[in-house]
């Protein structure tokens, strides 16, 4: 029996979701095993520890069945991975969009029916900011790695360890680490506190003005404007988190198939269609680009 499991509402595939958590930052996921099953580890939304989970699914749309190892705290596991795989949200109001949108369209159908995955958390999202800043990706992931063995867990999940990133009272207790710049260990550590402290609380963070919450993040060390996008929308489960930045505008040319890239004037005009799932279209685009 598994220990959870969840139920989508609307069209939603676990395999898809599993490829994009593979092809993007920080893309050390392994993907969908050959029977489909999609592993991930992380860090609790309460911080009282870390859990890895293996999911399953039968069949697109069908229910996600969650095998959960490192915590019994499954009302915490299960809020956080409907966030994480966009499952809190019905997708019946983003098929509506789509109907207004046949290049959207295109690219809902070719992904696999893709809802936008986020990072397991802003706390998380935050740290690998500061960890990637001025790294190729394979660099940072590294780096990353490093701390998890140091200072996180390994998680036995269905007959697979899976290594966790440390919960913030552990990276408080952070030392010098291979590849790590002495700022980004003290710009770490900071983050511990603020996360402790409520300030990368996700259902907060989104609860917020978009750009009230941009300046909240910035406020964080290392967090710049790039970097504070990134964690407001691709951690906190926001549907509708929007920002105009360069490379969305150069896919949404592609898609559109537009003579050049537009202004952050007119791709805003254009994406005033996909409210409210602007998030949600957004990920479509960057990952039907690939």
């Amino acid at each position: 029996m598994p220990d959870l499991v969840l139920e989508p509402r609307g069209p939603f595939s676990l395999p898809a979701a599993g490829r994009f958590l593979k092809d993007f930052p920080p893309a050390d996921n392994q993907g969908p095993d050959e029977r489909g099953t999609v592993r991930l580890a992380f860090v609790l939304d309460d911080y009282s520890g870390a859990a890895a989970v293996a999911l399953r699914q039968a069949d697109d749309d069908a229910p996600v069945e969650v095998a959960v190892a490192g915590t019994d705290r499954l009302d915490v596991v299960r809020g956080q991975l409907e966030r994480i795989l966009g499952l809190e949200h019905d997708a019946a109001p983003f098929l509506g969009v789509l109907d207004g949108d046949p290049v959207l369209r295109e690219r809902w159908e070719r992904t696999g029916h893709l809802r936008a995955v986020s990072f397991p958390s802003p706390y998380e999202a935050a740290c690998w900011s500061v960890i990637a800043l001025r790294l190729r990706q394979a660099q940072a992931v590294r780096v990353r790695q490093r701390i998890e063995e140091r200072l996180g867990e390994r998680i036995d999940v269905s007959g697979l360890p899976l290594a966790t990133f440390p919960v913030p009272d552990r990276l408080r207790e952070l030392g010098p680490v291979d590849g790590l710049a002495e700022a980004k260990g003290d710009r770490l550590r900071t983050l511990a506190d603020a996360a402790r402290d409520g300030r990368l609380d996700p259902y907060a963070l989104r609860a917020l003005p978009q750009d009230d919450a941009v300046a909240q993040l910035r406020e964080l060390p290392g967090l710049g404007p790039f970097y504070a996008t990134l964690v407001l929308v691709r951690a906190t489960g926001a549907t509708d988190a929007f920002f105009p930045i360069e490379r969305l505008r150069r896919a949404a040319a592609r898609a559109y198939e537009m003579a050049d890239t537009p202004t952050e004037e007119a791709f805003t005009e254009l994406a005033e269609r996909w409210r409210p799932f602007r998030t949600w279209a957004g990920v479509l685009l960057r990952a039907g680009d690939r």
